[in-house]
């Protein structure tokens, strides 16, 4: 969940995520609204995060924070 209600989903090829859209639009609440907006993975890389007060008491990740499987010795 990106926001309350904005949701993302990442598929590698735009096949797969007309074939999303397509078996997720129908399925709109008769009172509610869909929109689904695609974008590259270089666009979506340049997406750019603020948090408030609150959040910045917490520890949030810096960039460089990551899982490292294989180490060289």
């Amino acid at each position: 969940m990106l926001q309350y209600s904005v949701y993302v989903r990442n598929l590698p090829t735009m096949h797969q995520a007309q074939a999303l859209i397509k078996q997720l639009g129908p399925q709109t609440p008769p009172q509610g609204k869909s929109a689904f907006m695609m974008m590259t993975d270089k666009q979506y890389g340049l997406t750019k995060n603020f948090y408030g007060p609150a959040l910045r008491q917490e520890k949030i990740p810096k960039k460089y924070d990551q899982l490292i499987l294989f180490e060289d010795f």
